[in-house]
């Protein structure tokens, strides 16, 4: 168990923002990194695990849930990802939005 949140703990890590003048990220990452920070806890976990693993019956069996409870889940997670690059991201992450949107608007 202590291994698995330590595992979670590094995975979390990557996700956060790095500040400073000498920031890696491309301008797309570093909006998405901080869509993915402006979620609650629980939110970011589970999107982080899906982006990790791309297995909605990995993440549920990691976290004790089934796999349709993870797909509503990363639906509902996207719509607000997708909204906070809209109206953060003053058009300049079109390709980004289209992903998301993409994710939203279909079943």
């Amino acid at each position: 168990m202590i291994q698995k949140i330590q595992n979670l703990q590094n995975i979390l890590d990557d996700y956060k923002v790095k500040q400073g003048i000498w920031n890696d990220d491309e301008h797309h990452i570093h909006i998405l990194k901080k869509a993915i920070n402006n979620l609650n806890d629980a939110d970011k976990i589970i999107f982080i695990l899906y982006a990790e693993y791309s297995s909605l019956r990995k993440v549920g069996d990691l976290l004790g849930v089934s796999h349709t409870i993870v797909y509503k889940e990363i639906k509902r997670i996207n719509n607000l990802i997708y909204d906070y690059i809209k109206i953060n991201s003053n058009n300049n992450n079109s390709e980004l939005l289209s992903r998301f949107e993409w994710h939203c608007n279909n079943d």
